[in-house]
């Protein structure tokens, strides 16, 4: 096993080198990946903010017409008025306001110089997006447009249908130039727009109607993204580009790869530097947990042979009652074979799970892996209820059983039989004082209600004199007892038993008298 103190320094110094020539290699490979996505999640939180703006000024234009330009719809004066010229100056992409009729008519019209006035009629596409408009009552935007006017090749535009309270349902048409989004005179009035990206307006087909001026021989990155503003009926987008010089992208890659392999220097050597000291304590941890386990066996030997004197008197106990049962049935002349060779039966089995007991108790003390299976619950209870009908008839008591679902646990059979003998004697034990009427021993499984806690529950209840105040800290404790002639060996190996399943056992006094003892077991199945 290598140490760090065996570790020479040439070998030291040559796996640091190795890792720092390999990340290195490694940081020059990924370091344009990684920039790259840094950029682009920069370009779409940028891309993002200005869509937001844009919206913004959409969702503001449509108030002020609302509140200034529709009260007014009615009264034919709007190119006279200076309403337009101050909507105008403050968005300038805001370059008509049109008022028309419920038909579609043309009432009043105010334009920006260069563009030419509007037409009296609309044409079928925006006459649809009218009658939509018209017919919801809502606020509609029409697709993006190209129309020629007398300094202009070609501008898309995109008009904006505000519906009026006006009884004579008249309608406010602005149109929107979106090529004005992207002058210095809106993004310089947002502090949340990255000057140094590119933007790009398209429609929703993806075609380019309008994008930021470029310099010359300014670079754009190969990256985009692009980001949607939703305008009720239909949507565009702004896509966003990043504004790159080859050589600053050179410097930051060699920057980023020199950095990253001074990193992985440092991060190989502590990780190198870890890894034998983790191993060194890993072993030092495993011989002091051999001695531990080696002690623990050493002590563990005299309880071993106390907890199977304890154990075996339940299986001893039942051979002797069916052996002097049999004696019963031999001695009568009306005697039918099939009765003895019943009981001789019941012999043979409490012998095989006597030597169970023997062997389970044996691994379980020596802290062996125990072989566990699928049991249930029910079939346990049923096999059990020959003896635990015997002790009740001995103890003039009455015996009730209940398993409400068939429940299946994962559990080392024989130690699991063992538990609920161990709790049910003790039950019927301390029911001894009281009334014979009143003696009843309990035994009842269910399955825990919620879905994701896949638990059993098993309660074993008595009616006798309960565990007195002085005791119930020490319940659970070894060689504790609250019996005169008890070892106190049954609760405590109950309680191993079951933590070592991954189970829990727990203890309460009954409202009329009595002790109820209740055992949580883990990986459950249930049939209906």
């Amino acid at each position: 096993m290598l140490d760090l103190t065996h570790v020479s320094r040439i070998t030291a110094w040559t796996m640091i080198g190795s890792a720092t020539a390999l990340m290195t290699v490694t940081g020059w490979l990924t370091t344009g990946l990684i920039y790259e996505e840094a950029a682009k999640a920069e370009l779409q939180a940028s891309a993002q903010e200005y869509a937001k703006v844009i919206r913004e000024r959409l969702s503001t234009i449509e108030t002020r017409l609302l509140l200034d330009v529709a009260p007014m719809a009615t009264q034919r004066g709007l190119s006279e008025s200076k309403q337009f010229l101050l909507l105008n100056e403050e968005f300038a992409e805001l370059v008509r306001l049109e008022v028309r009729d419920e038909s579609g008519n043309l009432l009043d019209s105010a334009h920006a110089p260069d563009l030419p006035a509007a037409p009296s009629t609309l044409s079928p596409g925006l006459l649809a997006n009218f009658t939509a408009a018209n017919d919801t009552r809502k606020v509609t935007y029409s697709t993006p447009y190209a129309r020629n006017g007398p300094n202009l090749t070609s501008t898309v535009m995109m008009d904006m249908f505000i519906p009026t309270a006006q009884v004579a349902k008249t309608m406010v048409v602005a149109t929107i130039m979106p090529i004005n989004w992207m002058s210095e005179r809106t993004t310089e009035r947002s502090a949340s727009i990255d000057k140094n990206q590119h933007y790009e307006i398209l429609d929703s087909n993806q075609n380019l109607f309008g994008s930021t001026p470029l310099a010359d021989g300014v670079k754009l990155s190969s990256s985009s993204v692009t980001a949607e503003i939703d305008l009720n009926n239909m949507a565009i987008f702004l896509r966003a580009k990043r504004v790159q010089s080859h050589e600053a992208f050179f410097s930051l890659y060699r920057l980023t790869a020199a950095f990253l392999a001074g990193a992985a220097t440092l991060a190989t050597a502590l990780l190198i530097r870890s890894s034998l000291i983790r191993r060194h304590t890993h072993t030092k941890l495993k011989k002091l947990q051999e001695k531990v386990d080696s002690d623990s066996r050493a002590v563990m030997l005299g309880e071993m042979s106390t907890a199977i004197a304890h154990e075996l008197n339940q299986p001893l106990g039942a051979i002797e009652n069916f052996a002097s049962g049999c004696e019963r049935l031999l001695n009568k002349d009306t005697t039918r074979v099939d009765d003895v060779l019943k009981a001789l039966a019941q012999i043979r089995s409490e012998a095989s799970r006597g030597a169970q007991v023997i062997k389970s108790i044996r691994e379980f003390v020596k802290r062996d892996h125990e072989q566990q299976e699928m049991v249930s619950v029910q079939g346990v209870l049923i096999g059990l209820t020959p003896l635990l009908e015997i002790q009740a008839k001995s103890s003039h008591s009455k015996l009730n059983l209940e398993c409400r679902k068939d429940i299946h646990i994962t559990t080392n059979r024989a130690l699991f039989e063992q538990v609920l003998l161990n709790l049910a004697r003790n039950g019927f034990e301390s029911m001894a004082g009281q009334p014979t009427n009143t003696r009843e021993l309990s035994i009842r499984a269910n399955a825990s209600q919620e879905p994701l806690d896949k638990t059993a529950l098993i309660t074993v209840e008595d009616n006798g004199c309960g565990i007195d105040d002085s005791f119930k800290e020490k319940v659970f404790s070894p060689f504790v007892s609250t019996k005169p002639n008890g070892m106190g060996i049954g609760l405590s190996l109950c309680q191993s038993i079951v933590e070592r399943q991954g189970g829990s056992i727990r203890w309460e006094r009954r409202e009329h008298g009595g002790t109820k003892f209740t055992l949580v077991l883990p990986n459950v199945e249930v049939e209906a």
